[in-house]
């Protein structure tokens, strides 16, 4: 794992790797990462959420930690209550 996490695309990736892999659980090593944006940690957690692997985290940083937990906590406050629509009328009338 690299030692920057930015992309979406790069948590694709990765986890097309880890599913392609016969073994049933995976190790991850967040060791040698010094950041994570919001759009890699989203995401990884929808990713990991549809793995049929088994993904064990070690060696996560506090920062990093910190960063994968708001997006979970972001994510269940958006699938407990949906925001309510608004229909607006649009019309050509100038």
């Amino acid at each position: 794992i690299s030692e920057n996490l930015a992309f979406r695309h790069s948590a694709d990736a990765l986890f097309q790797r880890i599913d392609s892999f016969k073994e049933s659980k995976i190790i991850i090593d967040f060791s040698d990462v010094k950041t994570i944006t919001s759009s890699f940690a989203h995401q990884y957690i929808i990713n990991r959420e549809k793995s049929t692997k088994k993904i064990v985290e070690i060696n996560i940083s506090p920062n990093i930690k910190k960063m994968l937990d708001l997006i979970k906590k972001r994510r269940k406050s958006l699938k407990l209550s949906p925001a309510p629509h608004k229909v607006i009328e649009v019309t050509n009338n100038y």
